[in-house]
């Protein structure tokens, strides 16, 4: 989002802070609604991020802390926070951190269809913020491998978004699974890790040139979404969607290329008040 007349960025940041606080209140009074209404959490963690001397940090934490506000209001905020850690100023994270435990893990009542894709998310932010210890992040990652197509996805998202150290020898039998959406989190996984080891470089080098495209756009919303250290994983996984048999995935990976030539800039700190 690039807005930048200050008094227009107002206006955006307080509407979706407003309809943050809507969704709650509505979550509070009549239960969670379904579908397309995350969008509003997500852009003011984009704009918060972006802009940390006009954030508005209060909103997302009452969404968030709502038992009744479902997985669809929260996840893909919570998927921006763990991208863009980093970035987050440290009060905010004392301030998640506390409303993490006193809703439980941000407990909710999340859409079926992504429950456990929630589940992961929201283990990936407790062990990011030092709530979830590194022994309960590897039993439930243990748990979720053991269940069904979908709860293997999840086991992969999960360490591919908790930062958690990981054997090379997961990641193989991960990206060996028969369910797609296991192998596309298990190239994510690899991609973030910025492995250059062969082993790593081979199996992502297979997974982009499977037959389908769920795989390789996977590889492109992470190429995408973060610059990543050159070399190993990140080269042959340019080179491979570059050639890629479907043009989105090669219009999606000129622009992952473009990303890559963007290193992080320093975060600007947010102004006294």
């Amino acid at each position: 989002m690039s807005i930048r007349h200050p008094q227009a960025l107002e206006r955006v940041i307080s509407g979706e802070a407003d309809n943050c606080e809507e969704v709650a209140r509505e979550a509070r009074e009549e239960g969670p609604a379904i579908g397309g209404v995350g969008r509003s959490a997500a852009r003011l963690v984009a704009t918060n991020l972006s802009t940390p001397d006009q954030a508005k940090w209060e909103p997302l934490y009452t969404l968030l802390g709502e038992e009744h506000a479902g997985a669809e209001s929260k996840q893909t905020a919570l998927e921006i926070l763990l991208t863009d850690w980093s970035q987050l100023p440290e009060d905010v994270r004392t301030e998640l951190r506390e409303v993490y435990v006193s809703s439980n893990g941000f407990a909710a009542e999340p859409a079926l269809s992504r429950a456990e894709g929630y589940t992961a998310v929201t283990l990936a932010v407790g062990h990011r913020l030092g709530v979830v210890t590194s022994d309960e992040l590897r039993e439930r990652f243990l748990v979720l491998l053991r269940g069904d197509g979908v709860r293997r996805a999840a086991a992969a998202k999960l360490i591919n978004i908790a930062e958690a150290d990981v054997l090379l020898d997961v990641y193989e039998v991960l990206a060996a699974d028969g369910d797609v959406a296991v192998r596309a989190e298990a190239v994510a996984g690899l991609l973030n890790s910025g492995s250059d080891d062969p082993r790593a470089v081979r199996v992502v080098d297979r997974l982009l040139t499977e037959d389908g495209s769920w795989v390789a756009y996977r590889a492109t919303q992470v190429l995408t979404s973060k610059w990543l250290r050159r070399g190993g994983v990140t080269d042959v996984a340019l080179r491979s969607l570059s050639a890629h048999q479907s043009a989105r995935v090669r219009m999606l990976a000129w622009r992952a290329n473009a990303r890559q030539e963007q290193p992080p800039q320093p975060r600007r700190e947010q102004a006294p008040r």
